[in-house]
């Protein structure tokens, strides 16, 4: 192996032992006819910020449906790491949403579900996002 072949294969070897960039954002949404709007607009902003706005448009549908549905004081996470997109929707309501509610998530979203909290519920969905680096 010559140098340039040894330098090459240290830098591929130095790229998959690099930690992975985990991307966040969290806000705190009070309930009214506006949140949905709120959220889509918080939903771009990331996805454009971390490069992935190609891939939104079933993103922010899931999203906005959570919102939709939602009651109460309403936490919105989104998060980015390796290839898969999450969104968490938390609020105060004890129960998850109806089959109605939850449709879309369950037919768009690679995989779902609830969980209760201290204040009531969150519900989330993951989509896989496919980037050329």
């Amino acid at each position: 192996m010559n140098a340039r072949q040894w330098r090459r294969l240290s830098r591929i070897l130095r790229s998959l032992t690099k930690p992975a960039i985990a991307r966040t954002g969290s806000w705190r949404l009070t309930r009214s006819a506006i949140s949905a709007d709120r959220a889509l607009y918080l939903t771009r902003h990331c996805l454009l910020e971390w490069n992935l706005g190609s891939h939104g448009r079933v993103f922010e549908v899931l999203v906005g449906e959570l919102v939709t549905h939602a009651r109460g004081t309403i936490r919105l996470t989104l998060f980015y790491e390796e290839g898969l997109l999450r969104c968490a929707v938390e609020d105060d309501a004890p129960q998850g949403g109806s089959e109605q509610e939850l449709y879309l998530v369950a037919q768009l979203s690679c995989c779902w579900g609830s969980t209760r909290t201290s204040a009531g519920k969150a519900i989330w969905f993951e989509l896989p996002v496919h980037t050329h680096s």
